[in-house]
């Protein structure tokens, strides 16, 4: 689609018309408009590829992104029920896509605000830790769950790891 996305995008159309119920083509549609810089129509194609059913996990990605994205560039924060949602669709796509880095560390920012959570979040994240142990996005989610749950002094252990690691790699960070 990058190298072709003109080509890309006659395809895609011609698919959305030919299968209008079948996600594969806004699917295709989505990554096409992305790679022209059209975001709101890649948005709008993979939210439609997302309500069809979509088995690929960047329409689910990229919905959640775009929302997230949106409410904290709004006021910061992301209200509890948006974020609720915004958390099931980058759980929906770490299902499909179990690898992909950024769906995991996209998941630990927001975990902090999503109401009601349950105990797949966690081990969505455990998941995210095990796969990407470097990464200190994912290891902020986790203390936030054990903040959230009570366990504040596991929080704040797992935060003080992440501090150490980041002024081992940078120098010192301002708390």
């Amino acid at each position: 689609v990058a190298h072709r996305a003109p080509l890309a995008l006659t395809h895609a159309r011609t698919m959305t018309s030919a299968g209008p119920e079948d996600p594969r083509g806004y699917e295709l549609l989505g990554e096409a408009l992305k790679a022209t810089n059209d975001a709101a129509g890649a948005t709008a194609a993979f939210a439609t590829a997302v309500r069809l059913g979509s088995t690929d996990f960047e329409p689910y990605f990229e919905t959640a992104r775009v929302e997230q994205n949106a409410a904290a560039l709004a006021d910061g924060v992301v209200e509890p029920a948006a974020a609720r949602r915004v958390v099931n669709r980058y759980e929906q796509a770490i299902n499909l896509h179990p690898r992909f880095r950024g769906s995991y560390e996209n998941l630990a920012g927001v975990i902090g605000t999503a109401d009601p959570l349950g105990p797949e979040d966690k081990r969505f994240l455990e998941q995210g830790a095990q796969l990407f142990p470097e990464s200190p996005m994912i290891q902020l989610g986790l203390a936030q769950l054990e903040h959230r749950g009570g366990d504040k002094a596991a929080a704040r252990t797992r935060l003080d790891r992440v501090l150490a690691t980041l002024e081992g790699n940078s120098g010192p960070v301002a708390v």
